[in-house]
């Protein structure tokens, strides 16, 4: 027989009517948070035997468990998904009493695209058409008063590349070619860079004609071009989920003879020597660079130094002039350097060392 008392009772009640076989017993009915002490009797073909020791006061409440959690069986600690697919994480979390339950993304909230969504034994998070901004570390905390539980779950999206990096550069290399520049994408999609596709188009048109299909560096040598005609060029990066988006040339490129510094112009000659000046004259160099000459420096040495010493500071566009100033008795090499738009070319020959003295060759 199992007798129940409030504490602050002296009278026990039975719990049950009807006589209870075995050493188990579980007496309902109590109000929660209400405190009860127990005792047993047994009971043979004698009689009642006397109680058994009473326990101390029990408090009447719930069983404390700790959560729980485990993932369902089509969830991956690491997951990866395509871009526009459906990230899906389905948790099934148990406990007592019910824990609170929360999600978090790289320590901060889940995206605004993700739902939540719960049922009596579950929580799922699910994103439709997800999009490369929707992976990192997506965190599940279940906690209630007997602890806390929390499960990690890696997420992947897998998408074409990005952008190729700009600027988008064209090198002009022969009057039929010509070299493309560009950088690699900020974004790989998460998958490596397995090659670059190029097409060109004719300014004066408005198709484009593929130029290669096969590029893994970040530069091409682009053939076959014609002579004065305008092109413009586009890029895209692709790997393993498809291709990129196109990358085009901000502005026409014509192809012509490549720009250079000029030649060493030729022919430097002494015109006339004086006892303080020497006068010089030269032709232009065979080849401009492409560019017209836009002046021309004078470099004198004084035979025993080392180095050449520019002396012409103003724009000389004559293929004559006078430097004057000079040392009599001293002895000098000239030479002279043509310069274009790209920069100053190399110098020509050194005329014969030259004395400062009043008649030439004497």
């Amino acid at each position: 027989i199992c007798l129940i008392c409030l504490p602050f009772y002296a009278i026990f009640l039975q719990a049950k009517d009807k006589e209870v076989r075995g050493t188990k017993f579980v007496v309902s009915g109590l109000k929660e948070g209400g405190l009860y002490r127990f005792r047993v009797r047994a009971v043979n073909a004698a009689g009642v035997g006397a109680p058994g020791e009473i326990s101390d006061a029990l408090e009447v409440k719930d069983r404390t468990e700790i959560p729980d959690i485990e993932l369902d069986a089509s969830v991956r600690e690491r997951i990866v998904v395509h871009a526009g697919g459906v990230i899906r994480i389905i948790a099934y979390v148990s406990g007592k009493p019910p824990p609170q339950i929360t999600w978090h993304r790289n320590d901060e909230a889940v995206p605004a695209e993700a739902t939540i969504e719960v049922t009596a034994i579950s929580s799922a998070l699910v994103i439709k058409k997800c999009q490369r901004s929707h992976q990192g570390i997506y965190n599940l905390v279940a906690k209630n008063v007997g602890g806390e539980r929390r499960k990690t779950i890696i997420v992947d999206v897998l998408d074409v590349p990005g952008p190729v990096g700009v600027p988008l550069n064209f090198e002009n290399l022969t009057n039929d070619s010509g070299k493309l520049i560009w950088f690699t994408p900020d974004d790989d999609g998460g998958s490596a860079i397995t090659n670059y596709v190029i097409e060109k188009r004719e300014a004066d048109r408005r198709g484009w004609t593929p130029v290669t299909y096969t590029v893994t560096r970040q530069n091409a040598v682009i053939q076959n071009l014609m002579k004065g005609n305008a092109y413009f060029f586009r890029i895209a990066a692709e790997n393993l989920i498809g291709k990129g988006p196109w990358v085009e040339t901000p502005y026409e490129y014509i192809i012509k003879e490549p720009m250079s510094v000029p030649d060493r112009p030729e022919e430097l000659q002494v015109t006339g020597v004086t006892r303080n000046s020497v006068s010089l004259s030269w032709n232009p160099p065979k080849y401009n660079g492409g560019s017209d000459i836009t002046m021309y420096i004078i470099e004198s040495r004084l035979i025993g130094k080392d180095k050449f010493i520019r002396i012409t500071k103003d724009k000389l566009l004559n293929r004559k002039y006078t430097s004057d100033g000079l040392k009599e008795g001293d002895t000098y090499e000239f030479r002279v350097s043509a310069v274009n738009v790209v920069g100053q070319g190399k110098p020509s020959f050194c005329s014969k060392p030259i004395t400062c003295k009043d008649e030439l060759g004497k």
